[in-house]
């Protein structure tokens, strides 16, 4: 029995939209890292400058959990295409018998794409390289993540408020244990020990 399906355009589009997701994925993460790498001096050179790039970098960094949302958002949906367009073209590529009787090695193949290609590739890497080039990073990044700020812009504002809402709710529900707390349990504790 043949393992393959014939060759079919199909496969070359999704490969390249594969490549092209992973690409947008990775350079998501690169700037979540590099937007939260500058000093307060390069704020405040940033504030300075007149330059367009320079001045969304300020706007995400005076907003970040709006920035933040953006992030989740764009990443979420380019990490879900990846992973369908993924198990569509192993249908594609594989003949339907074979999908069938090898359900489990299937499922280890795509745990194993996902984890390894996505978090390496379009995570890790990206990444590290963003914290030892950050502002690079961010005049690169900063107009498509602004792109999909704007594209995303009442799904972003939505998850805020919600964010918002149960960052209110954790505050009123907290314990207001204060340093001295910490310190006098700390010597009551010693105290203790001592005797």
């Amino acid at each position: 029995n043949e393992i393959f399906q014939p060759f079919s355009s199909g496969i070359i589009y999704e490969s390249i939209a594969i490549l092209v997701l992973l690409t947008f994925t990775a350079l998501m993460c690169a700037i979540e890292v590099a937007i939260f790498m500058f000093s307060y001096e390069e704020v405040t050179q940033l504030e300075k400058s007149d330059d367009n790039s320079d001045k969304l970098i300020l706007h995400f960094i005076k907003k970040p959990k709006r920035f933040l949302a953006t992030f989740v958002l764009s990443t979420t949906l380019f990490t879900l295409a990846i992973v369908l367009l993924f198990e569509n073209l192993l249908e594609q590529c594989l003949q339907p018998h074979f999908i069938e009787s090898h359900h489990t090695m299937l499922f280890i193949v795509k745990i194993s794409f996902e984890t390894f290609i996505i978090v390496l590739f379009a995570e890790v890497v990206p990444k590290l390289y963003a914290t030892q080039n950050y502002y690079k990073v961010s005049r690169l990044i900063i107009h498509p993540i602004n792109f999909f700020d704007t594209l995303f812009s009442p799904f972003v504002r939505a998850l805020i408020s919600t964010s918002n809402f149960f960052e209110k709710r954790l505050e009123g529900s907290g314990n207001n244990v204060t340093a001295q707390d910490i310190d006098d349990a700390i010597d009551i504790t010693t105290s203790k020990s001592k005797d």
